[in-house]
């Protein structure tokens, strides 16, 4: 896991002390492959939106689902989106 913590002093420096205590460090291969994931991952996600609504269409035509759970409007009400 990477990112990136901007805080004030006191809580940088027990972060900061975790992570030495913890040993853990960024390689640069790792920073390298974080990098390149980014770079495509808009249009990763763009294809998961489009599979997930070519399943839900799917079962929406199937005659044993009854009911489909599709969490994309709880999820607009609790992120105000």
């Amino acid at each position: 896991m990477a990112g990136t913590v901007a805080v004030n002093k006191k809580v940088y420096k027990k972060v900061w002390w975790y992570n030495h205590l913890s040993g853990y460090r960024l390689s640069s291969d790792d920073a390298y492959l974080i990098i390149r994931g980014l770079r495509t991952l808009d249009i990763r996600l763009e294809k998961h939106q489009e599979n997930t609504r070519k399943v839900i269409n799917f079962l929406k035509t199937q005659k044993k689902v009854s009911k489909i759970l599709y969490p994309y409007k709880l999820l607009q009400e609790n992120l105000n989106c």
